[in-house]
């Protein structure tokens, strides 16, 4: 074979490859995409509400958008993920999606009525009545964004997850910009809740509609179970799981500041800002990997080789210019943050590896239906994240933050070693 019929072959070999896995790519492009526009319409939109409202509104007013993020991710992340796996089997989709709607909307609403009760007393003499029914009703609605967007890679229509993205994030700096420039008087946090509670709800509807749209278009496979069955098959492993995964980043923010105070807080935060693009790329291709792992048509074994190499490839670029050119990327925040948060940076690219490895790992076990083995890796990386960060700022140590999620990181991936060992040593076993 000649040199160029060889070439024309691995060209033809590599297009197939991408071909057969273009589902996966594309999913995880699309949400990294969408973490990209709601980033960035965050920063302007947070600019609008500092230039017109006072800093303890603001300062209010993030801490309930905080609160609801937290909100959110307890109460839809962990059926979204069991519908990653499991709507794909299912025939009739639309039932099982209405359900989990409606149970995460109830628990949106359950949980913001703890949240309003268990507030802080710098926070209880600000929240009028108007202020409380609006955070009540976000409650009810952000957690629906999170099922939408896990909907739409049931259905391999990632694209609206950008979609959803862009309506929520334009409509809510558009809705925000109005009541700034309002000639009747509104208060900042009135104003933040109403701009995104009702941009989130226009965004969710029309999202909704086209997703019943597209997935009476969409390939269906032999019912696999009843909606319960969806719902509720290994419910607790899944909570534990879910959120021992998606909790610790929004802990070690609190951890900072409670020690450490809110200019080390802030130098931390623009820092796992920075940082955060490393944190985006694996867990974007893990979640794809979910929906597509649980189609019967795949094989698990090709897709897992084909999101590690995707995660690497998109990896390599942050990873190497956080270790080479970090804390210059970090000084055009003020030299300060360069000065402080540079070593934590470096922590922060080289845990990206071990991340990868371990959410990579959960995603088999949750397509494998062992969801303990899942969500004992999690548990293991947020105990040992979260108690290490707080020894290290205890010892006033930014850096050590870093280093403790990188131990974390790490000794999730020693315990897949583990597992993969005993699993190894059990089958050599049976075989004799």
């Amino acid at each position: 074979m000649s040199r160029t019929e060889s070439s024309a072959s691995t060209a033809k070999g590599l297009r197939g490859h991408v071909a057969a896995h273009r589902h996966l790519a594309s999913g995880a492009i699309s949400i990294m995409v969408a973490t990209v526009i709601s980033s960035g319409a965050g920063w302007a939109y947070w600019l609008v509400a500092a230039q017109r409202w006072s800093t303890s509104a603001v300062g209010l007013s993030l801490s309930l958008i905080a609160a609801l993020s937290i909100i959110g991710l307890i109460a839809g992340q962990p059926l979204t993920t069991s519908m990653l796996v499991r709507l794909p089997q299912v025939s009739q989709q639309w039932p099982v999606l209405r359900s989990i709607l409606a149970i995460t909307t109830a628990g949106g609403l359950a949980l913001g009525c703890v949240a309003l009760v268990v507030l802080p007393s710098s926070m209880e003499s600000a929240m009028t009545p108007t202020l409380r029914g609006l955070f009540l009703v976000s409650a009810g609605v952000t957690p629906i964004a999170i099922v939408l967007d896990g909907a739409m890679l049931v259905i391999r229509r990632s694209g609206l997850i950008v979609v959803r993205t862009l309506v929520h994030s334009l409509g809510k700096l558009a809705l925000l910009v109005a009541f700034s420039l309002a000639a009747w008087s509104v208060g900042g946090p009135v104003a933040v809740l109403a701009s995104w509670t009702v941009a989130q709800l226009i965004a969710s509807c029309i999202v909704l509609l086209k997703w019943h749209r597209a997935a009476g278009e969409a390939v269906r496979v032999e019912p696999a179970g009843e909606t319960s069955t969806v719902l509720r098959k290994g419910l607790v492993a899944q909570i534990a799981g879910t959120l021992a995964g998606s909790l610790p980043p929004q802990i070690l923010p609190i951890v900072v500041v409670a020690s450490l105070g809110t200019t080390q807080a802030a130098w931390f935060s623009i820092t796992w800002l920075v940082g955060g693009l490393c944190f985006m790329i694996s867990p974007a291709v893990s979640q794809t990997l979910l929906a597509e792992g649980g189609r019967r048509d795949r094989d698990l074994s090709q897709l897992v080789k084909a999101a590690a190499g995707f995660s690497l490839a998109l990896l390599t670029v942050p990873v190497m210019v956080y270790l080479l050119a970090g804390r210059t990327i970090l000084d055009l925040f003020g030299t300060d943050y360069g000065a402080a948060g540079g070593g934590l940076l470096i922590a922060l690219a080289i845990s990206s590896i071990p991340d990868l490895v371990t959410n990579l790992a959960v995603a088999v076990y949750r397509i494998r239906e062992r969801l303990v083995i899942a969500a004992l890796i999690n548990c293991t990386i947020a105990v040992v994240a979260v108690w290490g960060s707080v020894i290290a700022v205890n010892h006033g140590s930014l850096a050590g933050v870093g280093w403790a999620w990188c131990a974390g990181q790490s000794s999730g991936v020693v315990l897949v070693g583990v597992v993969l060992a005993v699993e190894w040593f059990t089958a050599k076993g049976k075989a004799k």
